[in-house]
């Protein structure tokens, strides 16, 4: 058997562990990245597709969190301007929760920890001069406005492993770590293919961003204790038919102190949530419990004068965040910030990431690669703050390039090249090249999924299950019925 050698290998290929794949690769080193599953198939796929500063950290005076997040948030907005959107959200003043003056301080400190050039800042809003009301109950009047960014979650990640494969990185899915030991000079890691076939390869250094899992593959595959465990908080999420118009969304305050998020959610859809509570059970096992789903209808309720209920409920989804333990053992204030840990034996060093946000993954990963700078010198600085993602164009340019997409394929629906260009930007080129009509896309599997595309994230972008395609390459999930979906499965498994 031949044995591939490596510099560094990564454990989990959600957005900290491609991230930490990008910025080594671009530093000159070679990597190996595996994912048990598919790519952001855990928890990177099921967050509040926000970047975002974390207003709500201000209260627990977690300042240099929010000041590097806000720092981040524009750093990842010129990274990737097709991926990430600015969007204005709402905050209607409630009796009997924070008092006006107290949401107006915080905001103040929000807009003063980073001055931005993209993000408008917070103001007062009332009945009279803004719209957002129009959907609210009677009863609120006033609040504030402020701005963070929506951003599609699992394509953030995709795009990630992308700049990595791009700058020579091997990323395998449906891959799992069987186990690793130190040798003399390098580490001899032990893996294994969903066909059950075993593979061997050695790095000099392994990180492990296996997220929910870290504590699990530590004591059974490693072998390694650690002196305290993540706590793993359940934050679960509804997808519901769209019951307002608008572009922006809202923070609506909770009696118990807690915020939930309502946004738009791809035209034709309102995502709520989260939730925050604690998980008892395995990170496999993770769904939103029937007292979560009644906590946010009745939030949503409670502020909108049009009713919802289980039955306009067209997906739900749940995942496991893995935070640091609180030292007050609440869920609320523990910290979304990251730590590392390294073991180091024989000049061989394990780097575990521990917590961690969508929004500061890009800081998390340049720290992580810094820290295995003593055991691989040869490493360049790093790279990533001024690159773009692949597909994207700079901010300046996106909407001048959209208009020229958009004329470029005028036969093409309106709707179908936009979701073209929020979902692949400049990329979209790469299956639209020389079709000229719609015959020419192939087989229409439904609701503007056609064959090329398929194909498309087959063979680049490491799609083999339905579910790769329609909730995490794209959203068309919402959408298909149980008879498309299957046609699409018999196609899928025909051509991998």
């Amino acid at each position: 058997m031949i044995i591939e050698m490596y510099d560094l290998a990564i454990i989990g290929g959600g957005i900290n562990g491609t991230g930490i794949a990008v910025d080594a690769a671009t530093r000159g080193l070679k990597v190996f990245l595996c994912e048990q599953n598919d790519l952001a198939s855990g928890t990177s796929s099921r967050s509040s597709k926000l970047i975002h500063g974390g207003l709500r950290y201000l209260e627990h005076f977690d300042f240099l969190l929010v000041r590097k997040a806000l720092h981040e948030r524009e750093i990842l907005y010129r990274k990737a301007p097709h991926l990430i959107k600015p969007m204005r959200f709402a905050i209607p003043c409630v009796k009997g929760s924070r008092p006006a003056w107290m949401v107006r301080i915080g905001l103040g400190l929000y807009d003063h920890l980073y001055h931005s050039k993209v993000f408008k800042k917070s103001v007062s809003i009332n009945t009279k001069n803004n719209k957002c009301f129009i959907p609210l109950k009677e009863s609120y009047t006033n609040g504030f406005m402020y701005s963070d960014a929506w951003v599609d979650d699992a394509r953030l990640v995709i795009a990630n492993a992308l700049a990595a494969r791009d700058a020579d990185a091997k990323i395998v899915v449906n891959t799992r770590f069987l186990g690793a030991k130190r040798g003399e000079q390098h580490w001899h890691i032990e893996l294994e293919s969903s066909d059950k076939k075993p593979m061997m390869i050695e790095a000099k250094a392994i990180v492990n961003a296996s997220g929910p899992w870290l504590d699990s593959l530590l004591d059974e595959k490693l072998h390694y204790a650690r002196a305290s465990k993540l706590q793993l908080v359940r934050g679960s999420h509804i997808v519901c038919r769209k019951f307002y118009d608008g572009n922006h969304a809202y923070l609506l305050q909770h009696d118990d102190g807690r915020v939930v998020f309502v946004m738009p959610y791809y035209n034709d859809f309102n995502l709520i949530g989260t939730t925050e509570v604690l998980h008892e059970q395995t990170p496999e096992k993770v769904s939103i419990s029937v007292e979560e789903e009644v906590y946010l209808l009745d939030l949503v309720n409670h502020y909108f004068k049009q009713t919802i209920s289980t039955k306009d409920i067209v997906h739900r989804y749940a995942g496991v965040r893995p935070l640091l333990a609180s030292k007050t053992g609440s869920v609320s204030t523990t910290s979304r910030d990251y730590q590392f840990e390294m073991d180091v034996k024989d000049n061989l060093p394990l780097l575990n990431i521990l917590g961690g946000k969508v929004t500061t993954y890009r800081k998390l990963s340049q720290q992580a690669v810094d820290k295995l700078k003593p055991y691989l010198p040869e490493m360049l600085s790093c790279q990533t703050a001024d690159s773009l993602l692949p597909g994207a164009v700079t901010a300046a340019e996106y909407d001048e390039y959209c208009q020229q997409f958009t004329e470029q394929f005028l036969w093409l629906d309106k709707a179908l090249c936009q979701r073209y260009l929020s979902t692949y930007g400049q990329m979209a080129h790469l299956f639209l090249q020389g079709c000229e009509n719609y015959a020419q896309l192939g087989q229409d599997f439904g609701h503007g999924l056609y064959q090329v595309e398929v194909d498309y994230l087959m063979q680049h972008e490491w799609a083999q299950q339905i579910d790769d395609i329609l909730w995490r390459r794209t959203k068309l999930g919402l959408y298909f019925s149980f008879a498309q979906a299957e046609h699409l499965r018999a196609y899928v498994q025909s051509n991998l």
